[in-house]
């Protein structure tokens, strides 16, 4: 289970909550073949908007998920298919699968293969909504020379609504990527007579070259225990469209990645769960997965 700022993310396969391994607990361990979903919980008062992307690609299709406040129905979903052309109602599950030579030749050799990303801001608070009493005094006037010896009559008070706060409907979030202009490099040439004195001065501008040196015949270099994820089977999850307000500045960030291989370079054969139970190679002794050397011997555990 990975938690972060009041959001809790886990990857699920058969219904079983798999068990994060690595340094900072960013790793799961899941077979080649098997199809798997993700579950989000919202820990926070506030609701929160999601976005996911798996293989760096995004897989809700411009979309966002919403999750309402904790403890409140909507506050839990489990993910588990693709969401193409807004189609809310089907879609193909996620699939882990090895990314073999031929794939890595066909599709290309990207950098976030493996890795699912979820990124997510919770919604900003309301601004409290005040009356403002406005007073508005009127004065009566007595035609009559005695009325100055009258007070003043008060009609009465008009209460005006402030509304300060108006929501949105939804909130993009954009970034833009420059170039600077090409670099150019001068030289000047001076040619000067028998006097020594400047008979004329010319300059040269040089546009930058780049030059890049491919060999068609070096292939990217796969790790056994790299994946991709690929459209599964047919899923009937069916979502609809709701109205988020204004969010907050911040936004916070989950990294988890897919393997399929052992740390030693063995194959998965079964999900790492956090029901699974490691054994001890030197003494025998069952242990959590979650647990990193033998509490009998002091072993350290290798998947």
């Amino acid at each position: 289970m990975v938690y972060k700022s009041n959001f809790v993310a886990v990857v699920k396969t058969n219904g079983t909550i798999l068990r994060e391994k690595g340094e900072s607990n960013d790793e799961v361990y899941l077979p080649f073949g098997n199809e798997y979903s993700l579950l989000l919980k919202n820990k926070n008062s506030k609701r929160v908007q999601v976005k996911v992307q798996i293989d760096g690609v995004d897989v809700l299709g411009g979309n966002s998920l919403v999750l309402e406040p904790n403890s409140s129905p909507g506050s839990e979903m489990e993910l588990e298919r693709f969401i193409d052309n807004n189609n809310m109602c089907q879609g193909n599950k996620f699939k882990f699968i090895q990314k073999t030579q031929q794939i890595a030749e066909h599709l290309g050799d990207k950098i976030d293969d493996g890795f699912i990303t979820i990124t997510y801001q919770f919604e900003a608070e309301k601004p409290e909504i005040k009356d403002v009493i406005t007073h508005r005094y009127n004065w009566y006037h007595d035609p009559y020379p005695w009325s100055i010896y009258h007070p003043p009559i008060y009609f009465g008070s008009s209460i005006l609504r402030d509304v300060s706060y108006s929501s949105e409907l939804s909130a993009n979030i954009g970034s833009s990527i420059g170039s600077s202009d090409n670099i150019v490099a001068t030289a000047s040439c001076s040619v000067q007579d028998s006097t020594n004195k400047m008979k004329y001065t010319d300059s040269i501008k040089t546009p930058r070259i780049d030059r890049t040196i491919t060999d068609d015949s070096i292939k990217p270099e796969i790790n056994p225990d790299e994946g991709i994820t690929v459209r599964g089977d047919i899923s009937n999850q069916q979502f609809r469209t709701t109205f988020m307000g204004k969010l907050e500045e911040n936004s916070y960030t989950i990294n988890i990645r897919l393997k399929g291989t052992k740390s030693n370079g063995t194959t998965i054969n079964r999900p790492i769960t956090i029901k699974t139970k490691l054994e001890c190679k030197t003494c025998g002794t069952k242990l959590n997965s979650n647990v990193k050397f033998c509490s009998n011997c002091g072993t350290f555990l290798n998947y």
